[in-house]
């Protein structure tokens, strides 16, 4: 079968020689577009946890006015070498925040974002895709990539990526077998722009390195075609020999660097980090959490099975491709080199549907994106619309805290706490460890571990500053280290002879991991009832506090007291079921019918729950609702189906509401599930013994 000449990058009546479709108009109305829907899926909160070292090798650099190839900031790690490679972007990124603040430095991310995408939407636009198809791709892509649309230096390789594949691509174009033989001095003039590009990349990020692997992979693939297939060849001989001569100057521009060739090595071993120590952030795709990704790159996969588009892009597309699938944080790369060639191939079939398809094409990507767009109670604590510092991330508070409390020796700390420890105390409270996974390899062990005995041994730690909320953590012995403050993130543990000591108040019974304890004795109860009064003091926006006190004074019968901390709880985080759940249960109690139905409903329409149906099936039930009880008892059991407790409610409305028979075939199907639980044995020996 002979495959027909693929022109990857266009040409064609619509091409770049003044088509309606590449217009500076259109240009123009899709970055102003991109801008909009970045200031809806980027502008939010300061999220990355080393976006704050970052900030204090910056300060630390231009205050000594040189670079430093060890790390200062950690007692751990103290001398340990780490490469520079990053310098321009922490010097940069430092100044804009000392100007603006968090402000300045979202603003610089969306400038770099706007940039990299208004150059992908250019070229799809120039090589031959409307305007809605442009739209359509560019806003599926900052919906895919939006996990990674943090102030990183990862930032400038995406930039820098979609520069040089913008150089290549329309290097490609202007070869004279396209018949445009006009482009091709300019084209072939954006080939020196290569070697500026590398070497400021390279200051930025050592992510330059996969700019060289896209040259390279032209190359590789331009020559294959010429040897082999003439036809699918964009560059003849004397064009390639440019392409290789100004990718040879590019690579060595790249080698201008503080850190020379130490770089790619650098970024090789950054990659083969998750395979040491399962780094979260290195981690590989997962249909879980990656679905949409990964059908975006089976779908270039089957655009090229169907021979729709340039072979010689795919050299480039299925490493990173397979690359990608190992580690997802680098998806944005795949995504700009695989936009250009998504456009292309599907431009010619978009171009032949009629107007009011390519319109209801445009309005279910726009309501796609919205309905995307909107925040889910995954992705609220991390991503917060506006200009500042997220704090469910950054531990302000808990830094607030330790400088407080001042407790001596050497402090632990969770590995995301590092970079904010490191830029609040400027030094002056060196941390155990940070993001940094090549520097800190020594105690990345002992994160994930906390085995609190050697650490505390071997490293002198007199205290911990943790995060609670990503897995059940390893708690330190209470014996060994006292608990003096906490909130909905962050626990503050001092050494216990500290505490007593100097009478440092800690809490001895109630903790946001292991609970309050089952205690009915007064006196203690009015400690616990100290501690809650305390815990809501010192961390005031606390809904963990708020749920555990309510808990308390439910159980006390203090049930006002209780539906008004989760009412507070609800202010606070309006989006949490489990909160509007409990104040249900808390009405319930309270003799509240009505407001307990209002509660359970609305937190089922948030999150469906086996709880809360039954709960409402029992009010229902109650009010001498009967078929509504049982029907929310069937949604409980449908909901979870291992509550046997349920099914005793359950089995216990059917035969009060003469529905014997099928309370006698759920008690045989519980009974064969749960042969231990005597209850619901003595209930089917007690039905079966019935008339």
């Amino acid at each position: 079968m002979t495959r027909e000449p693929v022109n990857v990058s266009g040409g064609g009546t619509n091409g770049a020689r003044g088509g309606d479709r590449s217009s500076v108009g259109a240009v123009v109305f899709v970055s102003l577009a991109l801008l909009l829907a970045l200031v809806c899926l980027a502008w939010f909160h300061v999220n990355a946890p080393d976006y704050w070292w970052h900030l204090a090798n910056g300060k630390h650099t231009l205050e000594t006015k040189s670079l430093h190839f060890a790390d200062p900031f950690s007692f751990t790690s103290e001398g340990r070498s780490y490469p520079p490679t990053q310098w321009a972007w922490e010097v940069v990124t430092y100044l804009v925040h000392d100007a603006a603040g968090p402000t300045g430095t979202i603003a610089l991310k969306l400038a770099i974002l706007g940039a990299t995408f208004s150059i992908l939407g250019a070229l799809m636009l120039r090589f031959g895709a409307s305007v809605p198809l442009t739209l359509a791709l560019l806003f599926a892509g900052l919906l895919l990539a939006r996990f990674r649309f943090v102030i990183r230096p990862d930032l400038v390789t995406y930039l820098g990526l979609a520069i040089v594949w913008s150089i290549v691509l329309r290097f490609r174009a202007g070869g004279p077998s396209r018949d445009s033989e006009e482009l091709a001095p300019a084209s072939t003039r954006s080939l020196r722009r290569l070697p500026v590009v590398t070497f400021i990349w390279v200051q930025f990020h050592s992510g330059v390195l996969f700019g060289l692997l896209t040259l390279a992979g032209i190359l590789v693939g331009e020559t294959l075609a010429a040897m082999y297939r003439p036809a699918w060849s964009s560059l003849d001989a004397g064009r390639r020999r440019q392409l290789a001569l100004w990718t040879a100057i590019a690579l060595l521009a790249s080698f201008v660097n503080p850190n020379h060739l130490r770089y790619v090595s650098f970024a090789i071993g950054h990659v083969q980090d998750y395979a040491k120590f399962a780094i979260v952030e290195l981690r590989p795709m997962s249909w879980e959490l990656d679905r949409w990704r990964m059908i975006w790159i089976a779908g270039i996969a089957a655009l090229a099975l169907a021979r729709r588009a340039d072979p010689v892009a795919v050299v480039v597309l299925a490493p990173i491709a397979l690359i990608t699938l190992r580690t997802a944080r680098l998806f944005p790369l795949f995504l700009v080199l695989s936009l250009p060639y998504a456009a292309r191939s599907l431009a010619p079939w978009f171009a032949s549907l009629p107007a009011r398809a390519v319109a209801g094409l445009a309005a279910a990507v726009l309501a796609f994106f919205i309905v995307r767009a909107a925040p889910t109670e995954a992705s609220r604590g991390l991503y917060v619309w506006g200009a500042g510092i997220n704090e469910r991330l950054a531990p302000v508070a808990g830094a607030d805290a330790l400088e407080r409390i001042d407790p001596a020796g050497n402090l632990f700390n969770s590995n995301l706490y590092g970079g904010y420890l490191i830029w609040r105390f400027q030094g002056e409270r060196p941390v155990f460890t940070d993001g940094r996974s090549q520097l800190h390899e020594p105690t990345l062990t002992y994160i994930g571990s906390h085995e609190w005995d050697a650490i505390i041994e071997q490293y002198g730690i007199g205290h911990i500053l943790m995060d609670y909320r990503w897995a059940a953590p390893r708690l330190p012995d209470p014996e060994q280290m006292a608990l003096v403050w906490f909130d909905d993130s962050s626990l503050l543990y001092v050494s216990r002879g500290e505490a007593l000591a100097r009478e440092l108040p800690h809490y001895k019974h109630i903790h946001p991991v292991t609970g309050v304890p089952e205690t009915r004795l007064a006196p203690e109860r009015a400690e616990i009832a100290n501690e809650f009064a305390r815990a809501l003091i010192e961390a005031p926006g606390s809904v963990t506090a708020r749920l555990l006190a309510a808990s308390f004074a439910s159980d006390d019968r203090r049930y006002g007291q209780a539906e008004a901390l989760l009412t507070q709880a609800q202010a606070l985080e309006p989006w949490r079921a489990d909160i509007v759940r409990n104040r249900g249960y808390v009405r319930g109690r309270a003799g509240d019918s009505k407001g307990a139905v209002a509660d359970l409903e609305r937190s089922i329409a948030m999150e469906k729950d086996a709880g809360a149906f039954a709960a409402l099936g029992r009010l229902y039930f109650e009010a001498n609702d009967p078929d509504r009880a049982v029907r929310s008892f069937e949604r409980a059991i449908t909901a979870d189906p291992d509550r046997a407790d349920i099914a005793l409610d359950y089995g216990s409305v059917l035969e009060r509401t003469d529905r014997g028979e099928e309370a006698l075939v759920l008690y045989r199907d519980y009974a064969a599930r749960f042969p231990e639980n005597a209850a619901i044995r003595a209930r089917l020996g007690a039905r079966q013994g019935s008339p």
